[in-house]
Formats: structure tokens, sequence, C-alpha cells
């Protein structure tokens, strides 16, 4: 992913769904990498590394919590509930 990105020509980096099929250390130098504004989507509740679907590319390889973030420096805020359409 990293060969084909230079993350700080932008001015915002946002990672959707994404962090939790990696492995949480390839993940971290991903981050660590981005020096510009980050904006992340991830699924916090234990429950999404369940993989209902069969397909091994929706296999969840790392859990997050959002103080792994806090650790990491980043404000946070998280949504407990699932959002309603």
């Amino acid at each position: 992913m990293r060969e084909f990105h230079d993350w700080n020509s932008y001015d915002l980096v946002m990672i959707f769904d994404v962090l939790e099929h990696l492995k949480k250390e390839e993940s971290l130098k991903i981050i660590d990498e981005i020096t510009t504004q980050l904006l992340v989507f991830i699924p916090l509740e234990k429950q999404f590394r369940e993989n209902d679907f069969g397909v091994e590319a929706q296999d969840h390889l790392s859990l997050w919590t959002e103080d792994d973030f806090k650790k990491l420096g980043f404000e946070t805020t998280a949504q407990h509930k699932p959002l309603e359409f």
C-alpha cells in the first residue's frame, strides 16, 4: 500500500474500515508515516472480528480500542452504538 502513496502530499488522509484488516504492527507503520491530518473510521466492538461472510478478505486481523488511538496521541470520538439510517 505504501508504495503507491505519498501520504503527506495530501491535506487530509482518510482511512475507513481498513486498519482492522491489517496486522496491528503494519497499521502502526502506516500511521507513523502519516504526518498530515488523519481521519480513521474503524469498528471498535469485539463482535466485528467475526467473519459472517466466509470471505477471507473480510477477516479482521487486529482489534482496536479508542485507548489505542489515545495512546498514540490522537484526539478521538467514538460512536459506541450503531448508526441509525
